[in-house]
């Protein structure tokens, strides 16, 4: 693969095309490079030829499957409204803070502690911008072509991941929804109504599509990072690697070990060290091979044991 600056990446070298909105975003030995979106879907054909098969099935699908993505009736668009609790809380979210600014402006300037204008004014404009966007957050669309969110969409053939993500914030747990397409990842929070269905229906078009046709992993296989497109883990014979932007770590078999999968996602340490493999999608499946190659290796390093003859 010839990049914009001269450089050479042989093919085997490529492991996975990952998207953002305007850009493709290869994962390399070199670590993460961007290029046209035009030369991405060239980069893609070349290693993964199954996401054009996967295309087709997508394109291909009849009116009544594509409504079971859509949850409207066939060839009918599905506008998605807000939970009413989510439309309550910014709703009274909205009316509390006004009344402080409104109790702030309204005393007499004698009366009003200037901490209170220097603390709950931008705290207050912090929460109204909050309350504002829960009130206005971008519309989710399903349409007979693909799915709207705000100004950005994408195509059905386009969504190649579709995943409910736990994880833990400083706040608390957090579950969001993440969507991995063509057009770059989108993230929906459940603040809509009928969220479990929703996550159902957005499922199994993804999972419709990669039944479509089966990924290649004789070369090696790639878990992306939920969040940062281009970065992931990359398993082959040679070992674990960590694509990152402009950096790649490389942890030999013998390094890493066997996956602890008594964690909500399967954990990887490397040299004792947790890797942080959760917060991969596709951890499952590279854990499984990982688990395989561990045991490869270790069946294939150990010395057969001394038979008794007596």
């Amino acid at each position: 693969m010839l990049l914009r600056d001269g450089r050479l990446i042989p093919w085997a070298d490529v492991y996975h095309v990952d998207w953002e909105e305007d850009w493709a975003v290869i994962a390399t030995a070199v670590g993460t490079v961007h290029v046209e979106r035009a030369d991405g879907l060239r980069a893609e054909a070349k290693i993964a030829p199954w996401e054009a098969e996967r295309d087709a099935a997508m394109d291909a699908a009849d009116p009544l499957t594509i409504a079971q993505w859509t949850g409207a009736p066939p060839d009918r668009i599905y506008v998605q409204p807000l939970s009413r609790l989510s439309q309550l809380k910014a709703v009274l979210l909205v009316l509390v803070m006004l009344g402080i600014v409104a109790a702030i402006w309204a005393a007499p300037n004698g009366d009003t502690p200037w901490v209170l204008l220097d603390v709950f004014g931008p705290l207050t404009i912090w929460w109204l911008a909050i309350a504002w966007w829960r009130l206005t957050h971008p519309r989710l669309i399903r349409t007979p072509a693909g799915v709207r969110v705000g100004a950005q969409r994408f195509r059905w053939r386009d969504l190649q991941r579709a995943v409910l993500y736990h994880h833990m914030r400083n706040e608390g747990p957090r579950t969001v929804f993440i969507l991995q397409t063509r057009r770059g990842r989108f993230e929906l929070l459940p603040i809509y109504r009928d969220w479990q269905k929703l996550c159902d229906e957005l499922e199994a078009a993804a999972a419709y599509r990669t039944r479509a046709a089966a990924a290649d992993h004789s070369r090696g296989i790639y878990a992306p990072s939920t969040y940062s497109p281009g970065v992931g883990l990359w398993l082959d014979s040679d070992g674990l690697k960590e694509i990152l932007h402009g950096l790649v770590r490389r942890y030999p078999l013998s390094a890493v070990s066997t996956p602890d999968w008594n964690r909500p996602r399967p954990g990887i340490d490397t040299d004792g060290k947790d890797l942080g493999a959760e917060q991969y999608l596709d951890i499952v499946p590279l854990a499984q091979q990982l688990e395989e190659r561990l045991g490869t290796e270790q069946t294939t390093a150990d010395p057969p044991a001394d038979e008794d003859h007596g």
